[in-house]
This record gives structure tokens, sequence and C-alpha cells, in this order.
């Protein structure tokens, strides 16, 4: 049984790295520790069978004095519950739940304190790209016009304005555990019609609106179009 779960343990972290699905729970950068991870616990594997079918060397009067206790069935259990779980139900990016029980920042930098986030000369700015921009920003009116074009799942609360939604997506420094969410406020008519949850394209462009008696640029859309969720739904730190 210790050989069966510690493979099974191994296989799942390879099949997460085959299918790109452990870029659900941690940074990309070090998404490929776990090949050796995975590749250690075959090496374990293999030394249980071993010694379970006595092909390993155990040099004389090693054991004496002393018994091996057997491992209880709740451990083996509680060792394979990630496996059961991921197979029982499919990983699974954060969204709008997730969403509920953090704070939606719009300080991209406050919320990684003393980090710098760097904007992608040229090119499309993302959800983290704008915030950021904001933020660096002595004048927020220079936006009003700016064309915006973002990706990000549908996020809104009670506050909302039937029109309104903010396109939402999670910071992941390390793994999901301090992920970040951060968003965009966007107004379109056809907001009541999209579920939480549902990834789109905002097309648009921004203008200065007060909420929550503060002044903010958001997204007035021209097009709000469904989408399937990417491959890699999270954003990085540069």
């Amino acid at each position: 049984m210790k050989v069966l779960v510690v493979t099974a343990l191994g296989g799942f972290l390879f099949l997460l790295m085959y299918n790109g699905k452990i870029l659900f729970y941690i940074n990309n950068r070090t998404a490929w520790l776990m090949i050796p991870a995975a590749t250690v616990l075959f090496v374990i594997a293999e030394a249980f069978r071993r010694r379970s079918t006595g092909d390993s060397y155990v040099p004389d009067g090693e054991c004496a004095g002393h018994t091996h206790h057997r491992t209880s069935w709740a451990a083996l259990l509680l060792v394979t519950l990630p496996v059961v779980l991921g197979v029982l139900i499919p990983p699974q990016p954060l969204g709008a739940l997730a969403m509920s029980n953090r704070k939606a920042l719009s300080s991209a930098p406050a919320a990684h304190g003393d980090s710098q986030v760097a904007l992608v000369p040229g090119g499309e700015r993302n959800v983290l790209d704008w915030i950021v921009a904001f933020q660096n920003s002595a004048d927020l009116a220079s936006f009003a016009g700016q064309q915006a074009h973002v990706t990000g799942f549908v996020y809104r609360d009670e506050m909302d304005a039937p029109d309104e939604f903010m396109v939402s997506r999670f910071i992941v420094t390390c793994c999901v555990a301090d992920a970040v969410a951060v968003g965009l406020p966007v107004r379109w008519p056809g907001a009541e019609t999209l579920a939480l949850d549902q990834w789109v394209e905002v097309s648009g462009r921004f203008e200065l609106e007060t909420m929550a008696d503060e002044t903010i640029p958001v997204i007035v859309a021209a097009e709000v179009v469904p989408i399937e969720p990417p491959g890699q739904p999270y954003l990085y730190p540069r």
C-alpha cells in the first residue's frame, strides 16, 4: 500500500505538469520543481517495494533491538487524499468565490509591498498593467479616452449597479495561498446577463467616474465577449 500511495502521488504531480493544471496552484517560475519532486516520490516508492520484497540489502544486526511499526490505514488515507480529491474534483483556478473572501485591490504596488511591477513596453496592457499605470500616474485624467482591451473573469457585488461589473484577475507571487485579487470596473448595458466567473474579453475606452467618493478610471465597454478560461489564469509580478 505504501508503494501504491507514493507512486500515485508522484504520478499525480506528473499529470498536473502534463496537462498544465499545476499552474492553477503555483507560480509558473517554480512549476518545474514538481518534476524532481515527483521523481523523488518514485524513488521512495521503489525503496518501499524493494524492502517489502526483500530485494534491499540490510546489514546484519541493523534491526536488532527494535521493530518497525506498520503504517496505519488512517495515515495512508490522509496521504492519498490529494490524489482522491484531484480525481473527484477537477482542478479549477481561483475565481469570484475566492474574491468574496478577499478584498479586490485597485492598488497593485500596495498589494505587493515594496515590490515593483514593470509595465510591458508597447503592446496591450492587461488588468495589472493598467492598475500599475494608474498608481504611477499623477494625472488620472490623462487616461480618459484611452482604449483598453483586457481579459478576466466577471465579479460583482451587491453594491454594483445593474450595468456594472469588475473584470478581474488574481496576482500570484509564489502560490495561490498568497494570491491577490485585482480588477478594473466596467460599465456595460448587458452586465446583468454575465454569470459570475464567466471569462470575458472587454473592449472599450476609459472614462473618469466617481465611485464610493473616489474618482477612478472605468472602462465603458463597447464590446464584451465571453471566452474560455485561459490555460494560465493568473498574472505574475514582473
